[in-house]
């Protein structure tokens, strides 16, 4: 049986688990208790004899960089995970590739208006802070005009 490694999306805990090629196990973080774990590929040891089949494995590696090279540097895309085992790293590059700019164009929108609440956050805090400043300031200063007085009558 092969040993495979998982890794927790809450405390990126890697463990590892032995089951079966064709088994998709559900496996519990031991440290977070999370659901949410992926498995982890590692680069495997082997070496292959026949130059056919050498030559195509260096060239499935070779075509798997360069795809992931490609999301990475011109859509912003670091990790694809796929949602079921239909989907292959071929499709999920294939999808890319065809809706890219409006993948990228929807993640940069998505960002600005983040950005952009949160300035509008920043400014209402500003705001309220500036008015609870203006309210409460004559108060304050009677205050604390008052204990300086008191402090030096007690002296």
């Amino acid at each position: 049986m092969p040993t495979y490694e998982y890794k927790c999306k809450g405390c990126e805990v890697i463990q590892e688990r032995i089951h079966g090629m064709k088994e998709r196990p559900t496996v519990t973080c031991k440290s977070c208790g999370s659901d949410d774990t992926r498995k982890v590929m590692q680069p495997t040891s082997f070496s292959v004899k026949n130059t056919i089949a050498k030559n195509k494995f260096t060239n499935n590696a070779k075509k798997r960089h360069e795809m992931k090279m490609d999301l990475q540097h011109n859509y912003n895309v670091h990790e694809a995970i796929p949602v079921d085992a239909s989907e292959t790293e071929e499709s999920i590059y294939s999808y890319v590739k065809k809706n890219g700019s409006m993948v990228k164009d929807k993640m940069e929108a998505e960002r600005e208006s983040g950005e952009a609440k949160s300035k509008k956050k920043i400014a209402k805090w500003h705001e309220e802070a500036s008015a609870r400043v203006k309210r409460d300031e004559p108060k304050l200063r009677k205050e604390y005009l008052e204990n300086a007085a008191k402090k030096k009558q007690a002296k």
